[in-house]
Formats: structure tokens, sequence, C-alpha cells
């Protein structure tokens, strides 16, 4: 269990706990979200393909952790490792009432913290292009803008990566043509 201050922790949740929790939560956190199911299409065939993919895909290790405040869910942060380097940071949700606290910089932190102790050497993200609530958080904890990329189910998202060595740091930002 992760101590936020006033009242406020993260703790680890099972898969299982997670997904309820998603589902239960989806529409209220994801509301003006512009998701297009590009999977609609798809005939029962080409569906149950899909799902023999999903289940073969080897299971990575996965950070769920709930937000909580005097004990109430409010919220999650859920990542996982894309490979063995990189812990991509997938989703993070807070309750209406409780945003706007710097809850999500201080969840930062702890996901930060964590997935260095963990020895990943790179964590990534992706998030709408006007979603500033996150962008700004994240740039300031030194996250750097590796691509833009339009997403058919998604649209136009930004791609953050938090180098966790400085001496690769500063080589990306040099890669990208910027000198600190």
């Amino acid at each position: 269990m992760h101590n936020l201050e006033n009242g406020y922790t993260l703790r680890d949740m099972t898969a299982e706990e997670f997904h309820a929790a998603y589902v239960a939560k989806h529409a209220e956190y994801f509301k003006t979200s512009l998701i297009v199911d590009v999977t609609s299409h798809l005939s029962d065939e080409e569906r149950q393909l899909a799902q023999v993919r999903s289940e073969a895909f080897p299971k990575a290790w996965r950070m769920q952790w709930a937000l909580e405040h005097d004990g109430v869910l409010i919220g999650w942060t859920f990542g996982y490792q894309v490979d063995h380097e990189t812990l991509y940071m997938c989703n993070t949700a807070i309750d209406a009432a409780h945003r706007g606290k710097g809850l999500y910089t201080r969840i930062l932190a702890h996901v930060l913290e964590h997935a260095q102790a963990l020895g990943f050497q790179l964590v990534t993200s992706k998030h709408y292009a006007s979603n500033n609530a996150v962008l700004v958080p994240k740039l300031k904890s030194g996250f750097i803008i590796t691509s833009l990329a339009l997403d058919d189910k998604y649209g136009l998202m930004v791609h953050l990566t938090k180098y966790m060595d400085p001496e690769r740091e500063a080589n990306a930002i040099r890669r990208i043509g910027e000198t600190r």
C-alpha cells in the first residue's frame, strides 16, 4: 500500500478487481472519449481467431493499483510490461470529485519509483493530444514526446517516454534535435 496523504492510498488490485472496477466506471471516466469499435465488422470466425491470439499472448507483468480515499475506490492506475525494458502506463482514472488535487502527479511519482525499482528502463504512455490534465504532469516529471500517431480507434495520440537513465534520456533528446 502507498500512502498519498490526506486519506488517499494506492493498493494492489487483482486483475479481476481491476476488470470489475473498469467495467463499472468506464462510462463515467471516459464519457468524452471518442473511441471507435474497430472490431464491429469482424465475423464470428475472425472474433474467435482474435480471441485465440489474445490467449496465446504471453502474460507479462501487470500493475493494477486501486486509488482509494478513506477506503473507498475512487480510481485506479493500470500498466503492463511490453518488453524486457518497457512499462506501458495504459490507464489512470480518478473520480471527478477528486480531480485537481495533485493526485495524478503523486500517483505518477509512485509508478516511476516502482518501475525503476523493478529495473524498467522506459515508461511509456499515449494520450489524446488535448489531454492536458495528463500531458502537463508527465512532461513536468521528465517524459518527452517521442511520437504523434493517428490511431484508427482513438484518434490523434501523443506518445510519451520517460527514460529512467539520464544518459539514455540525454541521447534521446539529442536524437530529436534538442539540447538541454
